[in-house]
């Protein structure tokens, strides 16, 4: 209970700090339209949002440990696609922000899945074995 606590505190952490970066570049002037700058958000936040599911949902730490490590780094991920959005303020500077959901994808993908796959597989091992079917003779 302890490690869904503390997944649940680094990971909101880190979609707040996301969410405080990209407001303060829109009030800032960088990305000047918000409509527009939110639905860039829906791209490079769907990763981190997933992510984040997936900690607070997994029952192991290796699992907590891997997706909170996944989710730091995805968040300096981010912060590097505004930085490099606010070096080159042009029009078309927002589109780094839907390149850096879209580029991580290949590396969370399998991290996802190296989670999602054991967890599963522990489930249905456990529901076998509670069956009243489930007699060896």
């Amino acid at each position: 209970m302890k490690l869904r606590a503390v997944s649940i505190g680094i990971s909101s952490g880190v979609l707040l700090g996301i969410a405080g970066l990209l407001g303060y570049f829109c009030y800032d002037g960088i990305v000047n339209a918000v409509l527009g700058s939110l639905f860039f958000l829906l791209f490079c936040g769907t990763p981190q949002t997933v992510t984040i599911f997936l900690a607070t949902m997994s029952r192991n730490l290796f699992s907590h440990i891997l997706l909170l490590t996944a989710s730091l780094l995805y968040g300096a991920w981010f912060v590097y696609g505004l930085y490099v959005a606010a070096y080159d303020p042009s029009s078309t500077s927002a589109l780094v922000l839907l390149v850096v959901g879209i580029a991580a994808l290949p590396i969370l993908i399998p991290l996802w899945l190296a989670v999602v796959v054991p967890e599963i597989w522990i489930y249905r091992r456990r529901q076998h074995k509670q069956s009243p079917n489930n007699s060896e003779t």
